[in-house]
């Protein structure tokens, strides 16, 4: 869904990466028509087609499936020189995080009993690995003058620049 919006909005050059063959041809068959590279790989493996480098990598909800310092370097790696990382991921709660929880909770189980809770089909890791705290000490540490930022209902978004 990220991949066609960036392509509807006119970013060039999508590539779509999922490791999951069915889920791509999913989105292919969803989105057909727009402009976009879908390649079904892993993350890890050398690139197909050489050592390409991206003016972007953007990841949504997929940090907590994988290693997360292993992502976050991998990452990092395909960025071309003055290129952004931008990465909203979820991430587990620790006792000083039930209160901000409260709230998103509520609002979750109100949208699965009216009905409008948006169902999907792709894996689910449930808790995430690695709590708010972790992931911010994580992504200091790998990505230096990361920023991070806590959003509602169980989010986090993490924006880097390598540096030029």
């Amino acid at each position: 869904m990220l991949s066609a919006e960036l392509a509807r909005a006119g970013v060039p050059g999508v590539v779509a990466l999922d490791i999951d063959a069915d889920v791509l041809a999913r989105a292919k068959s969803r989105h057909a028509g727009l402009s976009i590279d879908w390649v079904q790989a892993d993350l890890f493996a050398p690139a197909p087609g050489g050592n390409r480098l991206f003016d972007a990598v953007v990841s949504v909800a997929s940090l907590h499936h994988f290693d997360a310092r292993a992502g976050l370097i991998r990452f990092s790696e395909l960025m071309r020189p003055g290129g952004v990382v931008a990465v909203v991921g979820l991430a587990a709660n620790d006792w000083r995080d039930l209160p901000l929880e409260v709230l998103p909770h509520c609002v979750r189980f109100g949208a699965k009993m009216m009905g409008r809770y948006w169902e999907h089909s792709a894996p689910t890791v449930w808790p995430p690995p690695l709590t708010y705290r972790q992931v911010k000490q994580l992504a200091g540490t790998v990505l230096p003058g990361v920023r991070y930022r806590r959003h509602f209902f169980s989010r986090y978004s993490l924006v880097w620049s390598r540096p030029a």
